[in-house]
């Protein structure tokens, strides 16, 4: 078995608790008898527990840094088995960031995910982005014509009153009657701008 072999049974052993079975690109790399067996000997191990639910750990953190806002709102969903569902797919980035991009793509599909969350979860998402492109820009300053957004989104809860709802323990706000426009700029020194339309 070659490393990369080697390393990509690993990987998607970690996140579930199933049994190893050899994908097609492992049969493809030809598993001998022994390396199989090893496999599925690990797959019981204490070792290998240990290293599930410390990497389960690492990216709930990781999640909760990304998206502190709408882990709170999960919590006060009482939904923590949709952290756990996502937590179960296999790791695919250290960065939080990305990580935050990959429960949104997880969440957006799943009708049962109610829409004030997968709004929050777009604006954490996109304000990520923004954050890291104002730390990647050296002038800060803004322009005597104001620069052009970078990103666009239309949302059908406002993120300031979501935001201020949670942070109140306040009841959660109705959808906006026609929507809310937020603009990012990584020039603007608040990285965002909400309107109602």
């Amino acid at each position: 078995m070659s490393l990369q072999a080697w390393q990509e049974a690993l990987v998607k052993m970690v996140p579930s608790g199933d049994r190893f079975q050899p994908s097609v690109s492992a049969s493809e790399r030809s598993l001998s008898q022994m390396e199989l067996r090893t496999l599925q000997h690990m797959q019981g191990s204490l070792g290998l527990d240990v290293t599930r639910e410390v990497q389960r750990w690492w990216r709930r953190a990781k999640l909760r840094q990304a998206l502190p806002y709408s882990c709170q709102l999960i919590e006060r969903l009482a939904v923590p088995w949709l952290m756990d569902d996502y937590l179960q797919l296999p790791c695919t980035t250290d960065f939080h960031v990305q990580e935050a991009h990959a429960f949104l793509s997880f969440i957006q599909d799943r009708a049962e995910v109610l829409p004030v969350l997968k709004d929050l979860v777009r604006f954490e998402s996109a304000l990520n982005e923004e954050k890291l492109r104002a730390a990647n820009t050296s002038d800060y300053s803004v322009a005597a014509s104001e620069p052009k957004p970078n990103q666009t989104l239309t949302l059908d809860y406002s993120p300031n009153c979501c935001i201020a709802s949670i942070l109140n323990r306040a009841p959660l706000p109705d959808p906006a009657v026609t929507g809310v426009k937020v603009t990012f700029n990584a020039h603007w020194r608040t990285l965002y701008r909400e309107v109602v339309l």
